[in-house]
């Protein structure tokens, strides 16, 4: 048996309209009667007076059930069989309770549903809330509409094809049941297949989001730290220091594409989001990799070439460690202490601090265990904090001597984000 959906409201507007399209195209002459139009279209009159009268009781009944089971309430809408009779559907969590207390009602087919329609309502309303002012790069809001449609039991988005990506990352860090929502595309043209590498130890500049690259209207820069994908898909993200997204919650990351010292914002990258800076003490957060425009590859940069990163290890006092910075370039040094608190603006982040020496614009570049003669090659420990350097000169000035870097290394932000896996040779 053939069914077609049709919302309540929808309905008889619907029916009225097919009645008119198909007397036309069977009639050229106006119609004298409503009679003659249902004739013409093949239908009856009772029929059609019937359907009205099935429509507007369903109309009543859907209160009811809202309030009679609203535990289990999934949504109801109408359907009509092969000879167009309508019918009312009723949507549940719980068929077989359901049929025993409407079991004398006519004109009702009861179905199964995963999620109620409080359930879908109330995740929508996290969405509205949390994601409805972003917007894209473009500077177009992120998501178009939400709605939620009890006949596929979903929540349906809609959005530009090229944002799901992004919006699919920003809910997985949020831990949003992606089996709830439907995700419906908007066109949008098609992006080049050819995509620049990303390295873990990349230039990059902080700008408000939405912000045009053309107007080089950035708020500062990092270095990219180590590149990583959400367990079990193919979605990529970047780790770098959480204080490198200046205020919570509101920046964009895009490559620095000038030279030394002369930063210049380039391609949009993706947003920051999972900050551990602003609420766990942890200098870590992500940022995304919308539409996946960048290829993140695993390695980090030494210089121009790429070198493989390997397994995450934990940092040992006494141990070799190097750096890479988009200021600094390579620095190799010891670990001289692990685990130490560090006051940064009255926040006590738990650091490790090694014995060489780091600028601003370095924060979240690499950290690695180095595991070969030349420190090419290395383990993953953590990303660059920061540094500790009473006189302000960093690593010029003949001071790199005297100045510390502070790292924030990998595990405590890992297990916070334990859906985080970093990306290895």
């Amino acid at each position: 048996m053939k069914r077609i959906l049709f919302s309540n409201a929808f309905a008889i507007a619907l029916l009225n309209t097919l009645i008119s399209f198909n007397a036309s195209a069977q009639n050229t002459e106006p119609f004298i009667s409503k009679s003659q139009a249902l004739k013409n279209a093949g239908l009856s009159e009772d029929a059609v007076n019937e359907n009205q009268k099935i429509v507007l009781a369903a109309n009543a009944n859907e209160e009811k059930f809202k309030s009679e089971i609203s535990d289990l309430y999934a949504g109801t809408w109408i359907e009509h069989d092969s000879e167009g009779k309508a019918y009312q559907v009723l949507a549940v969590t719980d068929e077989i309770i359901v049929h025993k207390r409407y079991k004398e009602e006519t004109n009702l087919k009861i179905v199964s549903a995963k999620y109620t329609l409080k359930q879908l309502n109330e995740l929508k309303e996290k969405i509205i809330d949390k994601f409805f002012t972003l917007k894209d790069a473009d500077g177009d809001v992120l998501i178009f509409s939400l709605d939620v449609d009890p006949r596929r039991n979903k929540i349906v988005l809609s959005t530009k094809s090229l944002n799901i990506k992004n919006i699919q990352l920003l809910f997985s860090v949020e831990k949003y049941n992606f089996d709830m929502i439907v995700f419906e595309n908007q066109d949008a043209p098609e992006r080049p297949s050819a995509k620049p590498s990303l390295p873990s130890g990349s230039p990059i500049v902080i700008a408000n989001r939405g912000t045009p690259p053309s107007s080089n209207l950035f708020k500062g820069g990092c270095t990219s730290g180590f590149n990583a994908k959400l367990k079990g898909t193919s979605i990529g993200v970047v780790v770098t220091a959480g204080h490198c997204e200046i205020v919570d919650d509101t920046e964009a990351v895009y490559i620095d594409s000038g030279g030394f010292r002369n930063p210049r914002m380039g391609a949009y990258i993706g947003d920051f989001l999972a900050n551990t800076y602003y609420r766990n003490n942890i200098d870590g957060v992500l940022f995304g990799n919308v539409n996946e425009a960048f290829n993140l590859i695993p390695g980090h940069a030494v210089g121009r070439t790429v070198k493989p990163v390997i397994p995450i290890t934990n940092a040992m006092r006494g141990s070799s460690l190097c750096a890479d910075g988009k200021i600094s370039g390579r620095r190799c040094g010891l670990v001289e202490s692990v685990n130490t608190a560090v006051n940064r603006n009255g926040r006590a982040l738990r650091l490790t601090i090694a014995s060489f020496c780091s600028e601003p614009g370095d924060s979240g570049g690499p950290v690695v265990y180095p595991t070969d003669r030349t420190a090419s090659n290395g383990n993953a420990v953590g990303v660059v904090s920061g540094y500790i350097d009473n006189n302000n000169y960093g690593c010029y000035n003949n001071n790199s001597n005297r100045v510390k870097t502070t790292i924030q290394t990998l595990t405590p932000y890992l297990a916070i984000h334990p859906n985080v896996e970093i990306l290895t040779n």
